[in-house]
């Protein structure tokens, strides 16, 4: 029978898992609520395709950039209180695109709200580290589920949502969700410190640390262009909108069920490899899949590709607890990864549009994926056990003179 002070130490840590699986659902909000009312956003801020994927775009631009500002400041505030922060600003900006005109406040949600999701996302896998060692692998696919899963509930609700009571209701109603989680948050943030020593620094010089950056931002480009271009892919083939719509929501269940189990099956073994091999070859199969134009057996091949892309991606946060000698290089690791994998997969959205107008297919599109899958196979096999702790946090401080 354990001890009442383990006992109240494994329900504290239960609740933590909770909480925390709950704030890092905030990173979707602002960014998931666009795309599903895109026309009536364009409809009512008199905007045309362009600017209004650009504030999409924008928002992960500064995802991307807002993680290196939110590692720096963990000497100055607990990783705790960061992610407050961030869980504050995605409030803002959802609750924002209520403010007319929304031909500008819809770009200011972006900004607000993409610096939101990369203090979040940032400080995460640091609180894992310190908070949770022995949990990483529930944790990492507990977080990861819970944002894929909000990704699909807003993209699902938002449009109802406008219809019945606006577009800019619809826009700011996920503020309330989304300040829900941070007030489940809030007590697990008091009596916490920053971190000691002075401004963290990322890990320029360390070798793990861009390994780390190529196979995040693999992960990224395979995503964001399974996202925009699967349903257009099967309506260019004949399919109905809905049958094609059904088939991304596959993809989606896929991804959802792979960033889930992927990272707590991984942990049960000290070599992550071969099941981040398994991820990459199922992404690369769904790529050829739908390279090749097939429209056979579409609902399994189209799972399979979900569950590469959120295996992978999973796998890929888990290793950055695998990588971190401590958490803060942990975190400091993670604002590094984020920062060019939001900033190189930023815009292959477009790219892929491009790619399809100048051959007049997708085909193209999709053998970018398929090459990048092959890219990640002898990655993969980079980041074995031995690379465990390998991003030190005396490599994050200033370089001592010589």
């Amino acid at each position: 029978m354990p001890a009442p002070g383990s006992t109240r130490s494994l329900t504290s840590q239960r609740g933590l898992l909770v909480a925390l699986t709950i704030v890092a659902a905030t990173q979707r909000f602002s960014l998931a609520e666009v795309p599903p009312i895109s026309s009536l956003i364009g409809e009512q801020a008199s905007l045309d395709s362009f600017g209004i994927g650009l504030a999409t775009t924008l928002t992960v631009v500064m995802m991307a950039l807002g993680s290196p500002l939110a590692a720096a400041l963990d000497h100055r505030l607990s990783r705790e209180w960061i992610i407050v922060c961030g869980a504050a600003a995605v409030v803002v900006g959802c609750a924002i695109r209520a403010v007319p005109p929304l031909s500008i406040t819809l770009f200011l949600g972006s900004i607000i709200g993409g610096l939101g999701i990369a203090a979040v996302g940032t400080m995460v896998p640091g609180v894992i580290a310190e908070r949770l060692p022995h949990r990483v692998g529930i944790a990492v696919g507990s977080t990861t589920f819970a944002l894929t899963l909000v990704a699909v509930l807003v993209s699902s609700f938002t449009a109802p949502l406008a219809t019945r009571w606006g577009t800019t209701a619809a826009l700011a109603a996920w503020a309330v969700p989304a300040l829900i989680a941070l007030l489940i948050w809030l007590p697990y943030a008091r009596h916490t410190r920053p971190a000691t020593g002075g401004r963290n620094r990322l890990p320029w010089r360390s070798g793990s640390a861009w390994l780390s950056v190529a196979l995040m931002t693999a992960q990224s480009i395979t995503y964001i262009i399974a996202l925009a271009w699967v349903a257009p892919s099967y309506q260019e083939a004949g399919m109905s909108l809905d049958a094609a719509g059904f088939l991304l929501g596959t993809v989606t269940l896929g991804n959802m069920l792979g960033a889930m189990s992927a990272p707590v099956i991984a942990h049960r073994f000290s070599d992550r490899r071969p099941l981040l091999m398994v991820t990459v070859l199922l992404t690369g199969f769904g790529a050829v899949y739908l390279a090749v134009g097939a429209t056979t057996a579409t609902v399994p091949a189209m799972l399979a590709f979900g569950l590469g892309l959120g295996g992978g991606f999973g796998i890929a946060l888990a290793l950055l607890n695998d990588l971190g000698a401590t958490p803060r290089s942990t975190a400091s690791l993670s604002a590094m990864t984020f920062l060019f994998a939001y900033l190189i997969s930023a815009p292959c959205a477009a790219v892929g549009g491009w790619l399809h107008d100048s051959t007049g297919n997708f085909s193209a599109v999709w053998w970018v994926v398929v090459a990048t899958a092959v890219a990640m196979i002898p990655l993969t096999w980079t980041l074995g056990p031995r690379r465990r702790n390998s991003v030190p946090e005396a490599a994050l401080e200033s370089a001592s003179p010589r």
